[in-house]
């Protein structure tokens, strides 16, 4: 036994080493996460209409939450009339206006319901679009006025 004294701590030492390397030859491999391009992000859409007796733009195949809309408008035509909102059912108008043209923002949201479909008093959330087409109508304008919405969307990722 004295033999092996001055060799222990080696032979500890080699043992320790084997066990290590035999753990890390099976460990799982490391796995490399790539950064997705889906995730969640703001975006900014721009429709425009000019003027005359009416018109549309659209944005089409919308998945995310309205969370502002801001009205730019050209001129100062106090008969004009602006929606917008979406195109299918069911047909919700996050901004409609009647003989408007001040440049406004909004920040449309919908009050939130219980599982009985009550409104729940103070709880309010940003609309939920989900593959339907955002319209802009603009109606009973002049001919030299436009109206552009800076529609502001929270898009949510994978």
């Amino acid at each position: 036994m004295r033999k092996f004294l001055p060799y222990l701590s080696t032979i500890v030492f080699v043992m320790a080493f084997v066990i290590f390397a035999l753990w890390v030859a099976n460990r799982p491999s490391a796995v490399i996460v790539e950064p997705s391009a889906a995730r969640n992000h703001y975006r900014l859409v721009t429709l425009t209409v000019a003027g005359d007796a009416g018109g549309a733009a659209t944005l089409k195949n919308v998945n995310a939450e309205v969370e502002a809309v801001y009205l730019d408008f050209t001129s100062s035509d106090t008969t004009t009339d602006v929606t917008v909102g979406t195109k299918n059912a069911p047909v919700y108008n996050f901004v409609s206006e009647t003989n408007y043209y001040t440049d406004t923002w909004y920040y449309p949201v919908v009050q939130r319901t219980d599982s009985g479909g009550s409104a729940v008093s103070g709880e309010y959330m940003p609309y939920i679009v989900a593959g339907d087409v955002i319209t802009l109508t603009v109606s009973q304008a002049s001919v030299t006025s436009t109206v552009t919405a800076y529609i502001y969307l929270f898009e949510p990722g994978d």
